[in-house]
């Protein structure tokens, strides 16, 4: 029997792929039900969709594709290169080891890249977004988000909605732009971490004011970050994003 051509058929049914195949390191797809459902991918590419309810789907080791679909998921890439897809419901995804993508899609999410140079995104919802090692580059979209680089050298965008970002160590680039909300910068260091500036921001045209122990940073009257406990910065501070 191979995995491309098993499918969970109700609540909690497990798929056990040493049961299922006798090569458990081919690249198969796996359709998951309606319900909540557990696929294990083991080894090999693979590909797997969760569909509607709460589903835990794990992708082991190999390069794989896998969306938990609606419901409130919990998505694990396992080992390797992997893409995780949260779509709809209040989704939990880390990437694990690897250079993943992790999108977490619609609610309020928890999504973390793992170890790895990952890209994560939080799109909609109040999402909570992690680098965890590796140099990480974290995009929130709409809403209000909060954003952790954890260690390596970090990129994070808050987009849309007020933020709150936070580095960690490593030297990281904070994004800042018009039209997208008021961020707070938890730990900027001057000399080491960036204020990465969108079109039309440039450095010379921006207003910077110490407010107790913190600095502002504003561009035509619209406040567009907050520095905690920083006091001063310089023009190497700044970087032009194109």
């Amino acid at each position: 029997m191979r995995l491309s051509d098993v499918s969970g058929v109700g609540s909690n049914y497990q798929l056990d792929f040493f049961r299922a195949s006798s090569d458990n390191n081919s690249d198969d797809t796996v359709n998951g039900t309606d319900s909540g459902d557990l696929i294990n991918l083991l080894n090999g590419n693979d590909i797997a969709f969760g569909f509607a309810g709460n589903d835990t789907i794990d992708g082991g080791s190999g390069d794989d594709t896998f969306a938990g679909g609606a419901g409130n998921d919990l998505l694990t890439g396992g080992d390797n290169s992997d893409i995780v897809f949260g779509n709809t419901g209040n989704d939990t995804l880390d990437g694990g080891n690897g250079n993943d993508i992790i999108a977490a899609g619609k609610d309020d999410d928890l999504a973390s890249g793992g170890n790895g140079n990952d890209i994560v995104f939080g799109n909609l919802g109040n999402d909570r977004v992690n680098g965890d090692g590796g140099d990480d580059s974290l995009f929130c979209g709409r809403d209000n988000d909060t954003l952790s680089g954890g260690t390596g050298n970090d990129f994070l965008s808050g987009d849309l909605g007020n933020d709150e970002l936070t580095g960690n160590s490593g030297a990281d680039t904070f994004v800042l732009s018009v039209g997208r909300g008021s961020d707070i910068i938890t730990d900027f260091t001057s000399g080491e971490d960036r204020l990465g500036l969108v079109q039309p921001l440039d450095a010379n045209t921006l207003t910077i004011e110490l407010n107790g122990g913190n600095t502002t940073v504003s561009f035509g009257g619209e406040l567009l970050a907050t520095l905690t406990g920083v006091t001063s910065l310089n023009p190497s501070d700044f970087v032009s994003l194109t």
